[in-house]
């Protein structure tokens, strides 16, 4: 409140951080779990994902696998967040188009989407992504790579980013 009644906006000094951002905030998360969502903590967070918490876990996880782009597959995977799993065929769905009817605050991307994935050995893999009109069926994309590492999501990183925001 301080900043904006001088005329600057907190937002726009993070934004121009030359540093990357990372999407994760542990503690952060860790707090709002603890008092936004009744019965469901931190503790059943940590048990109810074999300790998958943060980019750390994330990033343990794909070590193996060299895998650093498909963050949601890893997630429906190895987390909790399976539980919004459908089978369809051969494949496995999370159909969160239900959600693109509400309107995003001002500045917030809309939630939504769907993602398409392919059980192969021990781990999902996203196949397919859909998001506010368009299908994304390769993850190999120089443009949103070298956004991403600009810290700026784009294309499918984009996509996915809504998709996981959406569960």
């Amino acid at each position: 409140e301080a900043a904006r009644a001088l005329g600057i906006e907190p937002m726009s000094l993070v934004r121009n951080v030359p540093t990357a951002r990372f999407a994760f905030d542990e503690e952060g998360l860790e707090a709002l779990l603890d008092v936004g969502f009744g019965w469901f903590k931190t503790r059943e967070t940590k048990y109810a994902s074999h300790g998958l918490k943060g980019g750390a876990g994330l990033e343990r996880l794909d070590a193996g696998n060299k895998l650093d782009k498909d963050v949601l597959g890893i997630l429906m995977t190895d987390s909790v967040l399976s539980m919004h799993l459908r089978r369809s065929h051969e494949y496995f769905l999370v159909d969160l188009s239900a959600f693109e009817e509400y309107q995003p605050i001002p500045g917030y991307a809309k939630l939504g989407g769907r993602a398409l994935f392919k059980e192969e050995g021990e781990r999902l893999r996203t196949v397919q992504l859909q998001y506010m009109g368009k299908t994304y069926n390769s993850f190999d994309d120089a443009q949103s790579d070298a956004n991403y590492k600009a810290s700026r999501l784009t294309g499918w990183r984009f996509a996915q980013a809504a998709i996981i925001a959406s569960l």
